[in-house]
């Protein structure tokens, strides 16, 4: 139906703009959403009770505190500036301080084009200890990263799953040759 113009500007508001402040209001919706999600699923894998710190499960018994680096640049520099450029925080092992800190820093790890996938693997490493880290692994001397920049399976299931063990099974499987005992492989 057609307006007069005179009503466009003292009238009601039009459908189509309650139409857009619907939409935006949808979308804050969605974007606060995805926020509280993405700041509960870091806390959970950050936390020492969730990364197996202190509870028997890996070799390391610190998890007094959990370590967040950010970048003091929208995106990481190269290898030679990369020290000055980072910096580490230490938190209390306590959820609620942790959710206050990623509320207030969220925009580090999810800029785009950023690095906050780099920051929270660095974090991850420093939280749990590189040699809890070696501990879990079968092969402590292997990378993390390999040389074409492909994640070991180590590290995706440390990030994953908490534990940085070679094999996507938990715990131990034993692998034995054609009934033959003595040519078993346990793999952990």
């Amino acid at each position: 139906a057609a307006v007069p113009i005179g009503q466009l500007r003292a009238g009601p508001a039009r459908s189509e703009d309650n139409e857009t402040a619907a939409e935006a209001a949808a979308l804050a919706a969605v974007i606060e959403a995805r926020n509280t999600s993405l700041i509960d699923a870091l806390c959970d894998l950050l936390m020492p009770t969730q990364i197996g710190i202190g509870d028997g499960r890996s070799g390391n018994t610190i998890g007094s505190s959990i370590k967040i680096v950010l970048c003091t640049k929208d995106s990481l520099p190269t290898l030679r500036g990369l020290p000055a450029a980072l910096v580490c925080h230490t938190l209390p092992a306590a959820r609620p301080a942790l959710k206050a800190f990623l509320s207030s820093r969220l925009a580090a790890f999810t800029r785009p084009g950023g690095s906050g996938v780099a920051l929270f693997v660095y974090s991850l490493l420093l939280t749990r200890g590189l040699d809890a880290i070696r501990s879990e692994m079968d092969c402590s001397s292997s990378p993390l990263i390999d040389r074409r920049g492909y994640c070991s399976q180590e590290l995706v299931n440390s990030l994953c799953i908490g534990r940085a063990v070679s094999n996507v099974f938990d715990g131990e499987r034993s692998l034995r040759g054609d009934g033959d005992t003595t040519d078993a492989l346990t793999l952990r």
